[in-house]
């Protein structure tokens, strides 16, 4: 028993380290798809303007449709992301619960 406990222990540390990684990786890319959404409602609906968009260190002049589309396909990505974290932080916080309850027995 004496043997489990530190590796139980030190598992318990790991998966908190990873559960609050993942906690924080979710709320950037939240953070990163509220910048994408109120950038894209900023350009308005005017589809015959033309919008600047950073390219490494350089900016290129695209249409309205394209940031647009640019706009909608990053937040499907972001949104699957986000989807694909939601189950490791479920996965994450189970693998806790029960260390927590094996370490403690209660």
């Amino acid at each position: 028993m004496s043997a489990v406990a530190p590796e139980m222990q030190e598992r318990l540390l790991s998966t908190r380290a990873e559960l609050q990684a993942v906690r924080a990786r979710i709320a950037a890319l939240r953070r990163s798809k509220q910048t994408m959404v109120l950038s894209q409602s900023q350009v308005g609906v005017e589809t015959d303007n033309r919008v600047w968009q950073g390219v490494g260190k350089m900016f290129k002049s695209i249409s309205v449709d394209d940031f647009n589309n640019n706009v909608n396909d990053r937040t499907k990505q972001i949104d699957d992301q986000i989807e694909a974290l939601a189950k490791k932080e479920t996965y994450y916080a189970t693998t806790l619960d029960k260390l927590l309850l094996a370490i403690t027995g209660k």
